[in-house]
């Protein structure tokens, strides 16, 4: 895979990515409607609570030593009136970027273990006496810069397995929408790390009849990606496992041979992904246990942690909390039907907007996907038959997270429609590129 050529085309499309998220040719964010519905005005100011959070981390290690809080993120706890909560966001802000000494109380985030925070530390130590001001852009383009890579080997490998059509519709419907920009430097979200499990299933995927030693490895990576996502914040988790099943399954549809054999080819990957949540799971209780908490204190903040985000009731768990019972009462349907008309884009115009929601596009999805089933009937083309099917488990991907993480989907519609990309939207939108490319071929070979 690792040619010359192919790695040229890889970087130009890194490129295209970056310019794109960085620049925002359309504005699609940075605009009143978009701020509505997340509220936020700029991919500086997105979702400041949670990266407040990693930079709190940083500052802890600043005051104390690299290693004090390591494994937890936390942020410096100014005020303790619940109404002042984001007086504590800003501060950690100015205090990273003024460089505070700050010896106060920290509120503390047990949710996960905090590996951004990790990552972020050594790039503060590594960047020495550099303003926090600076610090926090290079390590904001970071994020971005490895986001563009991470995408550019998926559409890459799109390129390889269909052809540059699907590439070039994957690019607009993964980058021209709100969601992915808004969140792609964010230090607390780190975006591409929901990417990353994927990529390096295409790239593993590329190449034919691999050596034991080559899946040893590749398997590895899988599983330590899923672990260092989940020690992120298993948000998304579902997601992020069944897009990274994508390029196994894309294999399996074109070398079919036995349903034998598929299977067996699709568990072991299954195996790395469900093993590496697992593996992070015991790795974050076990913090508990190792903070001086007794066994059931560590259960109980752990139940609690995945029932506020999928189904229960908090009230058994002596958790009494209005806002997290009103969102584990909301009706499945009602939340699933929100996200299908939750804007995919706003795009001004003058004085008003172009905006498409995701059920439009889905629609159009949909029209493409019979066309291309005629297509693989009439034709027997077995590309048509994959995207198709590739397609449907990229829709079944972020719907995943909207039944099974309920409560965290009625809760964050400002965000988790960020899953749709997830890869369904590139993906979906690839289909409709490959559908063109069969028009087209179609028309050559008949004039």
């Amino acid at each position: 895979m690792f040619t010359k050529e192919n790695m040229k085309k890889i970087v130009i499309i890194a490129i295209v990515i970056f310019a794109v998220l960085q620049l925002n040719p359309f504005r699609i964010y940075n605009n009143d409607r978009t701020e509505e519905q997340t509220y936020a005005k700029s991919p500086q100011t997105f979702s400041m609570d949670s990266e407040s959070y990693v930079l709190g981390s940083l500052i802890e290690g600043r005051q104390y030593s690299f290693v004090s809080g390591l494994g937890r993120l936390a942020r410096p706890q100014v005020t303790e009136k619940t109404e002042d909560w984001f007086h504590n966001v800003q501060m950690s802000y100015k205090m990273f970027n003024e460089d505070w000494f700050y010896d106060g109380q920290f509120e503390h985030y047990f949710s996960q273990l905090g590996a951004q925070g990790l990552l972020f530390r050594i790039m503060d130590v590594a960047l020495g006496s550099m303003s926090g001001v600076d610090k926090l852009v290079i390590m904001q383009t970071f994020n971005l810069i490895i986001l563009s890579i991470v995408l550019s080997i998926i559409g890459f490998y799109l390129w390889k397995r269909f052809n540059l059509w699907v590439t070039v519709f994957f690019l607009i419907g993964t980058l021209i929408n709100q969601w992915i920009p808004l969140s792609s430097i964010n230090l607390y979200w780190v975006t591409w790390t929901m990417f990353l499990p994927m990529a390096i299933a295409a790239v593993y995927c590329l190449k034919d009849n691999s050596s034991k030693k080559r899946k040893i490895i590749y398997m590895s990576l899988l599983t330590l990606a899923v672990i260092y996502r989940c020690a992120c914040g298993f948000e998304f988790i579902s997601t992020i496992l069944i897009a990274m099943m994508i390029p196994f399954i894309e294999y399996e549809v074109t070398h079919f041979s036995s349903i034998r054999k598929s299977i067996k080819n699709l568990l072991i990957p299954t195996i790395c992904g469900i093993s590496g949540f697992i593996i992070c799971a015991l790795l974050q209780f076990t913090r508990y246990l190792l903070d001086g908490w007794g066994f059931q204190e560590a259960l109980k903040i752990f139940t609690t942690i995945v029932v506020k985000r999928t189904y229960g009731n908090l009230n058994t768990l002596g958790v009494y909390n209005e806002e997290l019972e009103s969102n584990l009462k909301e009706p499945i349907f009602d939340v699933i039907i929100n996200y299908f008309n939750t804007s995919a884009f706003n795009i001004p115009i003058g004085n008003t907007y172009f905006e498409m929601k995701y059920w439009m596009i889905i629609l159009v999805i949909v029209i493409a996907i019979i066309a291309l089933i005629y297509n693989y009937k009439k034709t027997k083309d077995i590309k048509s038959l994959s995207i198709v099917i590739i397609t449907f488990i990229s829709f079944l991907a972020p719907l995943s997270w909207f039944v099974l993480a309920k409560g965290h989907a009625a809760a964050h519609y400002h965000l988790d429609p960020l899953l749709w990309q997830i890869p369904f939207t590139g993906i979906g939108l690839g289909l409709i590129g490959y559908f063109t490319s069969v028009i087209f071929y179609n028309k050559k070979r008949e004039g």
